[in-house]
């Protein structure tokens, strides 16, 4: 079975329980030109599955990913890190106001998104 399809066949209880959030989330982040729904659950369900520490996003835009790899550590490790960087400034400005009208600052507590270019990151620094 391919990867992802493991994945969502396992995750499938907790997409299920938490569709209408997922949807909310999709829906606040606007940007399915870049990640559909079904794209977005995928990103969601291998976080879920594989429940790692520490993301790194290179090139976060709006933050499709960035928002399923943030909720995805709500799920199973909340003092988890979603380190997301980017050169635009399309989450600060468009999609970080969507998310705010419905989610505390505690929703927020792993992400490190800042605006940088790649070269002026100190990956040891990030990684710890």
């Amino acid at each position: 079975m391919h990867l992802v399809s493991r994945c969502l066949v396992n995750q499938q209880a907790a997409i299920t329980k938490n569709e209408k959030r997922i949807r909310a989330l999709h829906g606040a982040v606007d940007d399915s030109n870049s990640l559909s729904l079904n794209q977005w659950v995928h990103f969601h369900a291998l976080a879920l599955e594989y429940q790692p520490d520490l993301f790194i996003e290179i090139g976060r835009g709006y933050g499709n990913s960035t928002v399923a790899f943030v909720e995805a550590l709500h799920h199973y490790k909340p003092d988890g890190r979603v380190y997301s960087i980017c050169i635009s400034d399309s989450w600060d400005n468009e999609t970080l106001p969507r998310l705010k009208e419905f989610l505390d600052d505690d929703w927020f507590r792993p992400l490190d998104a800042p605006i940088i270019d790649i070269r002026d990151i100190d990956f040891e620094r990030v990684i710890g």
